[in-house]
């Protein structure tokens, strides 16, 4: 197998997850770096064209103007706590602003966590979150409260429903982070926002390629080398 050939293979593996999406709190996705750092370990093996001066690619600018905008940035703080122990869950890194104008980009984003079943035992996380608020009082009475789920309108509310007398309420703005938008769904509710499963799949992709076993790797392997 050629060096070139190797280096394509390699490439493509590395590549596979290089796009982790990550959100930031108004529901745009936020892409983390090492799609660029790839990108640009790839050019620098390409060989010069003719005349030594390589013509830029628009890639390459878009990845300068990048790195000029995140010189305005502090680094990425430590990844906050998992919101959930299994199940999947969401934790957040924030950065600051070190300019005294506004800067480019956002100052928080988001990866999942605890991506492990939870036991059979465990109970459904909504329910947990509405039976949280049992020791408070609403209309000078204590109610057990039950999970309202599917609700169209704002998925990511915590909307409960007292049990006995029916009536719903909205007992807090936002689920917590990792509670699934909808029964039948993987779409997963972040910063109270419903976030589509797909996202929540590139998200994950370096975690479920931990995951494989070694001859489902071997296999990967073989096809990337075969198809050079």
């Amino acid at each position: 197998m050629s060096g070139s050939c190797l280096w394509t293979t390699s490439l493509v593996l590395l590549a596979v997850c290089a796009k982790i999406a990550v959100w930031a709190n108004n529901g745009d996705a936020v892409f983390i770096r090492e799609f660029t750092l790839i990108r640009r370990d790839h050019l620098a093996e390409e060989p010069l064209h003719d005349g030594g001066q390589k013509p830029e690619d628009p890639s390459s600018r878009t990845a300068r103007s990048e790195e000029d905008r995140d010189m305005l940035w502090d680094a990425w703080g430590s990844w906050s706590e998992c919101s959930r122990t299994c199940g999947g869950g969401a934790s957040y890194s924030l950065r600051r602003c070190l300019s005294s104008k506004t800067c480019e980009g956002q100052n928080i984003k988001y990866r999942t966590c605890s991506n492990v079943d939870c036991p059979s035992d465990a109970g459904d996380f909504r329910a947990q979150q509405c039976s949280a608020h049992a020791d408070e009082q609403y209309q000078d009475q204590y109610h057990e409260w039950l999970p309202v789920y599917n609700d169209p309108d704002n998925p990511c509310a915590l909307k409960c429903k007292a049990k006995g007398s029916g009536f719903v309420v909205e007992l807090a703005p936002k689920v917590l982070d990792g509670t699934r938008c909808y029964t039948e769904s993987l779409d997963m509710c972040i910063s109270g926002i419903c976030q589509v499963s797909n996202h929540v799949m590139n998200l994950n992709c370096f975690e479920r390629l931990r995951s494989l076993s070694l001859t489902m790797l071997r296999m990967i392997l073989r096809f990337l080398v075969l198809s050079c």
